[in-house]
């Protein structure tokens, strides 16, 4: 029995819907519920529209009606920079990438209402319909307003309707384009995932076959993107700062990659870790997957919330880790705490004191600190071996009779020293003393009210069994003078 044309139309229209609202989907989960429109403007083949692509240092023109986008892949260099191939990591694929540190970024033309694009403007986060036409190329242009993750992607793709796709940047609003990324996927959809600066972006399509059916394509925009993005394989790899890193980031999408590596440079021990929430006690249970290896192994993965220390004493030593999510996890946990830096093997030169110029006299007593309203502290940590160590976290503790139990944080900066100002609140007094002071020539009575406290300093980055702590069994005592009065003036001792 046949089946009637206007059924099998019916069905066809009803698999093309279904099959848009399955992409809809999967690019609304990107976007983190932002909603995704469909546009009313239909792609059309673009004539006559030349664009200069940066090879080297030359400049080549070419045609859209006439490139051969696979062709341009296999010669053209990004500004001087040649197509990777040589490590090649379970999650690398030889492609064109921007480096984070291109000059160009700091150049990017945010918005210019004068900036007029070689071809027709498209918004973002919005489906556009095409009928692709064999030997046909396909161009929208696209504005980024802020750094983000974004997804280029063609859908609807079929065995007889298929394109080639190359995302372009006029990193400079000079109508000089770089390649970005390339696809030539055979199946349903071509994605290109590509870390956007604010800036210019051109979609290139090129119709390989055609039968009269629509694909659709989009630029769809994820603003959830941490600092140090790009960094999905080890082309893009953040090199961590020398010392101490807490890294707070995201995976961005649902493959995303974040990889990182840490120079030893004087063959410094390294601990890295990553946290999970507290339910999540290893791998399997966890939203992520740690991973690290060393410079000439292969990728090993790690338990999430463990502290593991590489203890190695070549010098230019290099560990590398990633983080991607794990397959049995959804991806709205999708944060993650990474520790990565040099070991904290001490603690020194450790003080709480009075904080201002202003004269302070000291009363008698075992007390470490005595201190009024201002109190400054600091401390240096040392790496293993036993340089200052830049970047990681000191905690005081303190408190008095009448001040629960307070803290101050600080980071280490690049001499490996942290510290903070505290403003202790006014106070009575529950004990009183009077005590000479003694200071150069001179000598006066001064009568002083104080509450008595106590202080500590821990170091929650570092290993427990290296015992980075001031104060470790016990408080050290702490003097919080409310009032001081001179009783007799100072006068000259040994006076002729």
């Amino acid at each position: 029995m046949c089946t009637p044309k206007k059924y099998l139309k019916k069905i066809a229209i009803f698999v093309l819907v279904a099959s848009v609202t399955f992409i809809t989907l999967i690019i609304h989960q990107f976007l983190e519920d932002q909603e995704v429109m469909t546009s009313s403007k239909q792609l059309s083949p673009m004539k006559n529209v030349d664009l200069e692509i940066f090879q080297g240092q030359n400049l080549s023109v070419f045609s859209l009606n006439d490139v051969d986008f696979c062709a341009l892949e296999e010669k053209t260099k990004l500004k001087g920079k040649s197509i990777h191939y040589e490590i090649a990591g379970d999650f690398v694929e030889p492609s064109f990438v921007l480096e984070k540190d291109n000059g160009g970024y700091n150049d990017l033309v945010i918005e210019d209402p004068e900036y007029k694009p070689e071809c027709n403007r498209y918004d973002i986060n919005t489906l556009i319909p095409a009928t692709p036409v064999s030997g046909e190329s396909y161009c929208a242009y696209f504005h980024i307003p802020e750094r983000s993750r974004t997804l280029f992607t063609v859908i609807n793709q079929s065995e007889s309707r298929q394109v080639r796709t190359q995302l372009i940047q006029d990193t400079h609003a000079d109508h000089k384009y770089s390649i970005l990324a390339t696809s030539n996927k055979t199946d349903d959809k071509d994605d290109i995932y590509h870390v956007t600066e604010p800036g210019h972006y051109y979609f290139l399509l090129h119709a390989t076959k055609g039968d009269g059916g629509n694909i659709h394509t989009v630029a769809a925009v994820n603003k959830n993107i941490d600092k140090y993005e790009p960094n999905d394989d080890m082309f893009k790899i953040t090199k961590l700062s020398e010392g101490y890193n807490k890294i707070k980031a995201n995976i961005d999408y649902e493959n995303d990659v974040d990889c990182y590596s840490l120079l030893a440079k004087e063959g410094q021990h390294i601990v890295f870790g990553l946290k999970a929430p507290s339910s999540d006690t290893n791998n399997e249970d966890s939203p992520w997957i740690l991973e690290v290896r060393h410079d000439d192994t292969d990728w090993t993965p790690v338990a999430v919330n463990g502290n593991y220390l590489v203890d190695k004493q070549d010098k230019f030593y290099r560990l590398y880790a990633r983080v991607r999510k794990h397959p049995n996890s959804s991806i709205d946990r999708s944060f993650y705490d990474l520790r990565m830096g040099y070991r904290i093997k001490a603690i020194e030169k450790a003080k709480v004191e009075h904080g201002t110029r202003e004269f302070l006299s000291k009363i008698p007593g075992n007390f470490s600190a005595q201190v009024h309203k201002h109190v400054a502290w600091k401390a240096k940590l040392l790496d293993s071996n036993g340089k200052g160590i830049q970047g990681a976290e000191v905690k005081l503790a303190y408190f008095t009779s009448k001040l629960p139990l307070s803290y101050s944080i600080a980071n280490t900066g690049i001499d490996g020293f942290a510290g903070e100002s505290v403003i202790f609140p006014k106070c009575d007094g529950d004990n009183s003393t009077v005590h000479l002071e003694k200071y150069g020539d001179y000598k006066g009575w001064y009568s002083s009210r104080y509450n008595t406290g106590g202080w500590r300093m821990t170091v929650p980055d570092a290993l427990l069994d290296d015992d980075v702590v001031i104060g470790k069994n016990n408080y050290l005592n702490l003097a919080h003078i409310c009032r001081q009065t001179s009783i007799e003036a100072p006068i000259m001792e040994n006076r002729p």
